[in-house]
């Protein structure tokens, strides 16, 4: 998702970007995700940043659940960015 939103902004000259989370934000700036979904998806993205970084630190009880909870977000926003190339 962080691959192919920064393809994306980049290919469209949209603002640079503060770090990954930032990705989404820029992406709901320009109309292809809500604010509140692109808050959601930033948040994601920094706890892919604490799992890469310090994935001894974090439960494994956590990481399961964020799989149940949030699995239904990467085929919803492949469908956004589909939609967005699209038209």
């Amino acid at each position: 998702m962080l691959d192919l939103s920064s393809h994306i902004i980049t290919q469209n000259a949209w603002r640079l970007l503060k770090d990954y989370a930032d990705t989404f934000l820029v992406i709901a700036e320009n109309g292809i995700i809500s604010r509140n979904k692109a808050e959601h998806l930033a948040d994601m993205a920094r706890f892919r940043n604490r799992l890469v970084h310090q994935y001894w630190r974090i439960d494994d009880d956590i990481i399961w659940d964020i799989l149940i909870s949030d699995r239904r977000e990467i085929p919803e926003y492949a469908e956004k960015i589909l939609h967005a190339v699209n038209a």
